[in-house]
């Protein structure tokens, strides 16, 4: 879904002697931002095969440092959210982009108030909230505007049955939900 969700946004925004630095990094998309990209970074707390040790709560980036940056599924971990958003927006760039993918499955963050299952919160739409208030612009992309045999749809089953209690606008009713991406201009 990151990957047709930025090569879409290329087309209006062209990386091309851009930086950007690529939180938690998916191999899988590591070869596309290599390849678009003058500067390609990668950073994460834990894992080893990252060009800096990073916690996204305290960057030791300065002010504006990158054009981009791209963070899938880790806004669910670290257990100062506020501080995770305030550190993208600070470090990136007049004109950058934060690219932030993530399953917005309650219409509010649920906090958990503690450590559970490697997470400190579930992800709601009122995020979406919390990026525009530090963002001029936020763009939202959900797997529905691609064809079906690209996207991804999270087809929910509870006791056989089909979940489908996600909020509008993420919910397929009768199935699931749809996955969001969510691009926030600087």
């Amino acid at each position: 879904m990151t990957h047709l969700v930025l090569e879409e946004f290329f087309q209006g925004w062209p990386p091309a002697g851009k930086s950007v630095l690529h939180i938690a990094p998916e191999e899988c998309l590591r070869k596309l931002l290599s390849a678009r990209f003058q500067t390609c970074h990668s950073a994460d707390l834990l894992k080893k095969n990252v060009d800096f040790q990073e916690d996204l709560q305290d960057l030791s980036f300065p002010d504006s440092s990158y054009d981009a940056l791209l963070v899938s599924r880790v806004l669910t971990v670290p257990p100062n959210l506020a501080a995770c958003l305030d550190e993208i927006r600070r470090i990136l760039k007049p004109g950058g982009v934060a690219i932030i993918a993530e399953s917005y499955t309650r219409s509010r963050t649920e906090e958990f108030g503690e450590w559970r299952n490697d997470r400190s919160r579930i992800i709601g739409l009122d995020l979406i909230e919390e990026i525009s208030s530090r963002f001029g612009k936020v763009e939202h992309y959900f797997s529905g505007r691609y064809p079906g045999e690209y996207r991804l749809d999270n087809l929910m089953r509870g006791e056989g049955l089909p979940v489908d209690d996600y909020p509008d606008p993420v919910r397929i009713p009768g199935k699931g939900f749809q996955d969001l991406v969510v691009i926030a201009h600087v």
